[in-house]
């Protein structure tokens, strides 16, 4: 969900370059359709290199939220968006001078009032009139029609009325899988990055009817469209390129489901119908080299009921020798097995013997903290540190973490203060969390001292996040001077405009200077049009900071220096006197 805003400014918040485009876009008639769903919701078709399909929900004036199904990853809006936004704003504008004509002047106000206008409806509105306008048996005909016609209808009609039934065959589910990946492959049979789009729509609806099955209790159904799911598009990353990760996606979501139905109070039959799929799947290696080879088996460990089943469950999980990561999870699983079969004390054990094992240790701190055994978290976490400081860091931060928890629990000040100030300059959590904690935690008459003894240490830090460190503290303290240091020391468009909001009141010409050195250097080595309207782009923001003598002087240099280059002169034209 995106940062409400309105509508009649949305430009602002938009990469310059993807702003041009989406308005190309929208002057050259690249809109083919906009349909307003319901009273919120819009639905528009974008032309591009194919129709893709962009939604825009609105409330009021304000923008809510907005989708498109592109393969755009660049940022955080495509052209598509920018383009349906642009029609739905001048939409929008349009209907504020309607009402204003539409207003009775004083003048005439004693005559005839007009015919309030009407509303316009919404695609929703309209078909529910037509669904009671319309026979039964013309309704059932259409629907036939359509679905002989178009197999994606034909499929989610199946889906959405045949799963009514409470248990159908595996191979229903599997076939519907293959029509889609069938349709989607190209003659080498081979599904590109474009057309995985086409399959990841129809599989979510296949989904979210497992969904629906798990909530009218067809578990049995629910189970069988989870593992069809899972086996059919794990298979599939070996014809498919999942560069933008949508099969991948869908494999995670079937996983999820199954996960879901493996923790309800299920009939025997599908119980054991899961249970018996999720041991063999495993034992067979069916997912091996992938994670979900390990979650079908803590399927089975969640499922098993019976002593037969946790021997059977045993003997898989001892078949093999495992090691680093996948002993890891053996553990794991073996100690919530021990826990149900044989009690927390047999657990607990187990448990200790193998501490070094980060998930078990992390079950370990879970237990001591919610019993508030804090002297044993503190033990556990130290050890944790000294065991995995070397080789695995990123572990040791995280048990680090736990003694900062603690500390917090106890009101230990000291200890708040000391983890705070390590995780603000080692950024190994929130810079915001860390800084805040430490200002809740030193009091005024010390905060200044302390902040320049950070700075100190921020300043001797030789990794790539120094700058990012010396920006929030300056920013947060309002020490725009060093800030505008900082600035100079490293300047780019991108750091210009960061600053900006928080330099242009006290240093708008030492702004606009480093606006000039940036635009004359980046004039240097960057061309095509693309780079011309970046230096437009910020030749604007000169003028805005009132500059215009001082834009109009960088303009007539560009124009001077670079004569050969048409597209820079067009750009140039194009800004404001």
């Amino acid at each position: 969900m995106k940062t409400p805003q309105e509508i009649q400014g949305f430009e602002s918040q938009i990469d310059a370059v993807i702003l041009q485009r989406g308005r190309n876009y929208y002057e050259n008639g690249n809109i083919i359709e906009v349909t307003e769903l319901t009273t919120d919701t819009f639905e528009a078709v974008v032309a591009g290199s194919y129709n893709y399909k962009v939604t825009v929900e609105l409330v009021g004036d304000e923008i809510i939220d907005y989708t498109c199904d592109c393969p755009y990853d660049m940022g955080p809006i495509c052209k598509h968006i920018v383009a349906t936004l642009s029609y739905l704003k001048e939409m929008k504008g349009l209907e504020v001078i309607e009402e204003e004509i539409e207003k009775p002047s004083p003048e005439i106000s004693k005559e005839k009032p007009k015919k309030p206008k009407k509303k316009r409806k919404t695609a929703q509105e309209k078909i529910e009139h037509l669904l009671k306008e319309v026979s039964e048996d013309d309704l059932k005909a259409f629907v036939l029609k359509r679905a002989l016609e178009d197999s994606h209808f034909r499929r989610l009609l199946e889906l959405s009325f045949v799963l009514q039934k409470d248990q159908l065959s595996a191979s229903f589910y599997k076939k519907q899988i293959k029509v889609i990946l069938t349709a989607a492959k190209d003659r080498a049979g081979f599904i590109d990055w474009r057309a995985v789009r086409s399959v990841h729509k129809p599989i979510v609806q296949i989904l979210n009817k497992g969904h629906e099955q798990l909530e009218q209790q067809h578990f049995y159904n629910a189970f069988l469209i989870g593992k069809a799911v899972l086996e059919e598009m794990i298979a599939a990353l070996n014809f498919a390129d999942d560069s933008d990760g949508g099969i991948g996606n869908l494999v995670y979501m079937a996983s999820d489901l199954l996960r879901e139905l493996s923790k309800v109070r299920l009939p025997q039959k599908t119980r054991k119908a899961f249970f018996d799929y999720s041991l063999k799947a495993f034992d067979k290696e069916k997912f091996w080299g992938w994670d979900w080879h390990w979650d079908v088996l803590e399927f089975a460990a969640e499922l098993f009921e019976s002593a037969k089943e946790a021997e059977q469950l045993m003997l898989v999980i001892d078949k093999k020798n495992y090691k680093d990561y996948h002993l890891e999870m053996i553990q794991k699983i073996k100690y919530e097995l021990i826990e149900k079969i044989e009690g927390v004390e047999q657990a607990n054990a187990y448990l200790e013997q193998h501490i070094q094992n980060s998930r078990l240790r992390t079950i370990a701190l879970e237990k001591a903290f919610g019993q508030e055994d804090y002297q044993r978290v503190i033990e556990l976490a130290k050890n944790g540190i000294e065991q995995d400081e070397r080789s695995k860091p990123g572990l040791a931060n995280g048990w680090r973490k736990w003694l900062l928890k603690t500390a917090q629990a106890q009101e230990d000040r000291e200890a708040i203060i000391t983890y705070a100030r390590y995780f603000f300059l080692d950024r190994a959590s929130s810079q915001e969390e860390s800084y805040q904690l430490l200002k809740q935690n030193i009091s005024v008459d010390d905060w200044s001292v302390f902040v320049e003894n950070l700075i100190t240490d921020v300043m001797s830090l030789r990794s790539w996040y120094k700058r990012e460190c010396l920006e929030y503290i300056y920013i947060e303290e309002k020490r725009w001077a060093s800030l505008l240091e900082l600035l100079k020391t490293e300047r780019s468009f991108d750091l210009l405009k960061r600053y900006e909001p928080y330099l242009k009141k006290v240093y708008p010409k030492d702004l606009v200077a480093l606006y000039e050195q940036e635009i004359v250097d980046y004039s240097q080595y960057n061309v095509g049009r693309g780079s011309y309207q970046v230096l437009c782009q910020n030749i604007r923001r000169i003028q805005k900071l009132g500059a215009a003598a001082k834009a109009a002087e960088l303009i007539g240099y560009l124009r001077m220096t670079y004569p050969q280059r048409p597209a820079l002169l067009d750009e140039l034209n194009k800004l404001p006197n």
